[in-house]
């Protein structure tokens, strides 16, 4: 209908990024960049230290519904799927 309306979960996350400190809008702001998700793969040492945690770990993941909270690329969730997590939420 060419309406620009946005969705009650829309406009709940316009009035939380509006009460958020300069500082906080900054943090957040910075992860819109694709850059820092290409520098954070990047990091062999970060990157391969979680995937050797997440796999030498299995009673930690296996058959457990696992929740990836800020997921960016969502290479932890298909770290923590194919470590044998039943469901990943990411």
């Amino acid at each position: 209908n060419g309406s620009n309306r946005c969705s009650p979960e829309d406009e709940r996350a316009d009035e939380a990024y509006n009460t958020m400190s300069m500082g906080d809008k900054g943090y957040f702001n910075s992860y819109a960049r694709y850059g820092i998700h290409h520098d954070m793969l990047s990091d062999t040492v970060r990157t391969e230290g979680y995937r050797r945690f997440l796999l030498n770990n299995p009673s930690l993941i296996k058959d457990k519904v696992v929740l990836d909270i800020g997921c960016g690329t969502g290479i932890l969730s298909m770290m923590a799927a194919r470590a044998g997590a039943r469901h990943v939420i990411g």
